[in-house]
């Protein structure tokens, strides 16, 4: 009897354990299982940026099905469309009239007159096409509409002819917590704007600066920044020797290194400054900036570039978009704008022997804010040196090379993209900003805005 009791119990005891370690191991598991689920939604958490949600969520829409705009099949439904409309007939004779809203203008990207004219304004937008003035900004009327591509990112007029334009399709003003929209390419029109060919560049994404050659308009040089959700090679710096009928790539970094600005010297134009600017753009993620930022100088036209330091900033991967300008009435003084890749006003740097060294200036006064890739343009007086000129979330003036600034425009709309002085009216400045213009007779220290756009 006692031994089967015994037995019994050996039994009992043996299957108890086996439960306790069974139950162990449940729970061991469970909790490494736990901590696994735990750390990698921490890791994703991270990772992602739920600010970009709904605009990655509108990007995923126009991607679809192949995860990319087929931007040939886009531009022959565009062209179609026109002519579908050219050929309707609604029977209707009346005209339409705009009824607003009239009280704001959309962002500007870029701003442009002809050094031989001082009434005729050309304006490049975000996402409305191209207006023009011919009465000094009272009057507008849109001149790019039919184009397949309404996102411009910079416009240049021929130094030769008033009436030929150059305009680059797709903002390259990199969006936040928004997106902006990629082109088609470049667009010539040889008569003021009334009519438009495509040149070429179609995948080249967005457009950072168009300058014509100062002595002959067939040589037309194009910093491309390249499509914002995807790394290729057309992007960098582009030249044409026959206006546009073909190109050359003259200045490649990297798949995700584009050319955001771009400066030609006016006395000897085969020496060129490009600002490259490493940006990369993803599902709920952005990156913009890296070690492969960096201003860049040619001697020869663009077959051969080397990268400047001599006091610039050695910034690695924190080197974010930089912005260039050359003052046209002194072209060995040069002036920089660096921003680091979090966002924020790295500094400002002049040089006074053609780019070779250069002097860190003075940020006293100019506010930083985090997102200065949004902005990143810099720019010289045409007729003076030392009038220095910074676009951000505010706009700000030197008088002296850039030694101490103060604010003009003062209540003017944030967020400035755009500027221009004309030659011939030196106190005339033109403000671009996410309002649309601002005109200033004074020197921007009294400005109305434009509300007619």
């Amino acid at each position: 009897m006692s031994e089967v009791f015994w037995n019994r119990i050996r039994r009992e005891s043996i299957i108890f354990k086996e439960y306790v370690i069974c139950s162990q191991m449940y729970w061991f598991c469970f909790i490494f299982v736990s901590c696994i689920i735990i750390i990698t939604g921490c890791n994703e958490d991270l990772s992602r940026n739920y600010d970009h949600v709904p605009l990655d969520y509108l990007k995923d829409q126009r991607f679809f099905p192949y995860g990319h705009i087929d931007r040939q099949a886009y531009r022959s439904a565009v062209l179609n469309l026109n002519e579908f409309m050219d050929k309707s007939n609604t029977g209707f004779s009346e005209a339409w009239l705009s009824r607003g809203p009239k009280n704001i203008s959309g962002r500007v990207t870029d701003i442009e007159m002809h050094h031989s004219d001082t009434m005729t304004i050309y304006v490049g937008t975000a996402s409305g096409g191209i207006l023009k003035s011919t009465d000094q900004g009272f009057n507008w009327k849109p001149i790019f509409d039919q184009q397949a591509s309404l996102s411009i990112g910079d416009i240049a007029l021929s130094p030769a002819d008033k009436n030929v334009i150059i305009a680059g399709t797709g903002e390259a003003n990199a969006g936040g917590s928004s997106v902006t929209y990629d082109g088609l390419g470049l667009f010539r029109s040889d008569d003021g704007g009334e009519n438009w060919e495509h040149i070429g560049l179609e995948e080249s994404g967005s457009i950072g600066r168009i300058v014509f050659h100062p002595y002959d308009d067939n040589i037309i040089y194009v910093a491309a920044m390249g499509q914002l959700f995807s790394n290729d090679k057309q992007r960098g710096v582009f030249k044409t020797t026959d206006g546009g009928s073909s190109w050359q790539h003259i200045l490649s970094i990297s798949d995700s290194t584009g050319a955001i600005d771009l400066v030609i010297h006016p006395e000897n134009p085969d020496t060129l400054f490009a600002a490259m600017w490493e940006r990369k753009r993803g599902p709920g993620s952005r990156a913009y900036g890296g070690s492969t930022s960096g201003l860049y100088r040619s001697f020869d036209g663009g077959q051969n570039w080397i990268e400047l330091k001599g006091g610039l900033p050695e910034q690695g991967e924190q080197k974010g978009r930089i912005g260039i300008a050359i003052s046209q009435s002194h072209p060995d003084i040069i002036f920089a704008y660096y921003a680091d890749a979090r966002g924020n006003l790295q500094g400002i740097y002049r040089s006074g022997d053609g780019g070779d060294n250069w002097i860190s200036k003075s940020l006293i006064n100019i506010n930083n804010v985090p997102f200065t890739w949004w902005f990143g343009r810099i720019y010289v007086h045409p007729n003076n040196p030392d009038k220095v000129f910074v676009a951000g979330l505010n706009m700000f003036y030197s008088e002296n090379g850039g030694d101490s600034w103060q604010r003009i425009f003062f209540d003017a709309h944030i967020d400035h993209h755009a500027f221009y002085i004309h030659p011939q009216l030196p106190e005339f400045y033109l403000d671009g900003h996410d309002g649309g213009i601002d005109i200033s007779y004074n020197g921007g220290f009294s400005h109305y805005n434009i509300n007619s756009l």
